[in-house]
């Protein structure tokens, strides 16, 4: 029996049968935007907000899952001060720093001012209005939205360079910003999901191995994603968590916060991925997404979609073949719908 993407998502993120197995790229509005030759602010002028346009091109590529209004993951900033650019075709957008003086700059304000404070971002509205109008034709794929993680979101308010010479300094404004910083992802997380969000993803790269010791992202991040698990209204609503680089040694507390799925990239070993996610936990991604996707072959993407899906099967399931990254905006499309060739083949054997 065929199964429906979202039933196909969900089957695999409970460890259940699946007809084939699930595959998506890591978000991907750049490379639609690339396409059609618009920035991501001429998508949101568009009378849909981009809505056709992104469940066309994720249907191009043959993708389980739609990635929509991730295209603004740091339009939460926005609402707090932080200049954005948008306006680059298939560029990402750029932020700039909100709090010039962390000590003095970081705001008193209750959750309900904060919700109202984010209401009024223009960028917010924009991802908003860009979810409900997918939601409403995209059928039976799952929607996947995406905000900054803890860390990093302390990075975007700050600048960061400061973000990490105030952690090696242990600057006594940083609690304050963490707690800041976790209270607005936390309602913005709900604002997405109320607008039609079936799956968060939540990316932290400044949590990675390459930037902060693991003695490190136990003190400081993992409270925090702890706190935003908390505060979070929409608690059943699953997350995938996205470290860049050297991730491995994360999985387990990952795990253990309650991430659904751990989205890791090409360098991380899957084998002991894994194994420390014990099927508790899918992991997503591994495929290189520059080396691979943009500069391989369709055959490269296929063999090494196989190659995961393998060790995956291995393992009793638990694996979503993805980019380990973003998916570069001049991936070929033949090479993104190699995924889904694969999970085919695989599922056919």
């Amino acid at each position: 029996m065929t199964m429906t993407s979202r039933e196909r998502v969900f089957a695999t993120m409970n460890f259940q049968p699946v007809d084939r197995p699930a595959v998506f790229p890591l978000e991907g509005s750049a490379w639609i935007c690339k396409k059609h030759g618009l920035s991501y602010d001429d998508m949101f002028k568009l009378p849909d907000h981009g809505a056709q346009l992104l469940v066309e091109g994720f249907n191009d590529m043959k993708s389980d899952v739609i990635f929509v209004g991730g295209s603004v993951w740091m339009a939460w900033a926005h609402a707090f001060g932080s200049p954005v650019d948008a306006t680059a075709v298939g560029a990402p957008i750029i932020a700039e720093t909100a709090f010039r003086d962390p000590a003095n700059d970081i705001p008193e304000m209750s959750d309900d001012e904060i919700r109202a404070k984010l209401l009024d971002s223009y960028y917010v509205q924009c991802a908003l209005n860009q979810i409900k109008a997918t939601k409403a034709i995209a059928g039976d794929v799952p929607l996947m939205s995406g905000h900054d993680g803890p860390l990093t979101a302390c990075g975007v308010l700050v600048g960061m360079e400061n973000i990490m010479a105030a952690l090696g300094k242990r600057e006594p404004w940083l609690p304050k910003l963490m707690d800041f910083a976790v209270r607005c992802l936390a309602i913005y997380a709900d604002l997405m999901v109320e607008a039609g969000t079936d799956i968060l993803n939540c990316c932290d790269p400044v949590s990675s191995g390459d930037m902060i010791s693991l003695p490190m992202f136990k003190k400081i991040v993992v409270p925090a994603l702890l706190q935003y698990a908390e505060k979070k209204v929409h608690k059943d609503v699953p997350v995938l968590v996205h470290i860049c680089g050297k991730a491995g040694a994360r999985a387990e507390l990952i795990r253990d916060f309650g991430a659904k799925f751990f989205s890791v990239d090409s360098m991380v070993d899957l084998d002991e991925m894994l194994v420390k996610c014990d099927h508790k936990m899918v992991m997503v991604g591994n495929i290189n997404p520059a080396g691979v996707m943009l500069q391989g072959t369709a055959q490269d993407v296929y063999d090494e979609t196989m190659r995961i899906l393998e060790k995956g099967k291995a393992n009793g399931g638990g694996v979503i073949p993805c980019t380990g990254c973003e998916l570069p905006a001049d991936s070929p499309l033949e090479n993104i719908q190699a995924m889904a060739k694969a999970a085919e083949d695989f599922a056919a054997k």
